[in-house]
């Protein structure tokens, strides 16, 4: 058995992949947590050498106040697949280097680590997981979740798009976890999974 299991939670934009680690966070101990959105945010806001890179392909004026901003670089990103690329060449292999440096901890201390990755299969990162665990739910859903944060109907779809489709995911995971319903039911989904986790890892 497996003692120091990589298990990564992955799914579409909106789906609900931070609600469900943080509600997994409550009944899992013992654990090591990655996530991957957070890590790029810390590059693209704290790292000098990353700031550079971005403001080559984004322009200076990408940056205000010393930080992100995150609104038109959306725009510019899901629009210019040629954009996405190059900042994809900047932020993927730091954001894995990391994350990988983390596998090494979590396999010297024993423990389990959990990991969000948005990108796993976009990014081909899945050969180094365990077990991995899709969240999924409807196009109608991730479409209201991402109007209640202000993105336009236009973006929204585009950046549903641009990542493998719900479907392939769903396919190629380990367990799916349907976010349709309310929080609730995600945080006794949560409760199901810790309790299958620790039975199976310990």
């Amino acid at each position: 058995m497996c003692t120091a299991p990589i298990v990564a939670i992955t799914g579409g934009i909106a789906s609900g992949k931070t609600s469900f680690r943080r509600h997994l966070s409550i009944f899992l101990e013992d654990t090591e947590w990655f996530d991957a959105d957070a890590c790029a945010s810390r590059l693209l806001n704290g790292s000098r050498e990353v700031r550079t890179e971005v403001e080559k392909v984004l322009g200076r004026e990408i940056y205000v106040g010393g930080k992100l901003d995150r609104a038109q670089a959306r725009l510019r990103i899901f629009f210019d697949p040629c954009c996405r690329a190059q900042l994809e060449r900047v932020l993927h292999p730091r954001v894995r280097g990391i994350w990988m440096a983390q596998v090494v901890r979590s396999k010297v201390l024993g423990r389990k680590l959990l990991a969000e990755l948005p990108l796993l299969y976009e990014t081909g990162w899945e050969t180094s997981c365990d077990f991995i665990m899709v969240i999924a739910c409807s196009f109608a859903t991730q479409l209201r979740r991402l109007a209640s944060r202000g993105i336009c109907d236009s973006l929204a779809r585009k950046m549903i798009a641009v990542q493998l489709p719900a479907e392939e995911k769903v396919r190629r995971a380990h367990e799916v976890v349907w976010n349709d319903g309310p929080p609730r039911l995600l945080t006794e989904q949560a409760r199901v999974t810790a309790g299958y986790l620790t039975k199976r890892y310990g």
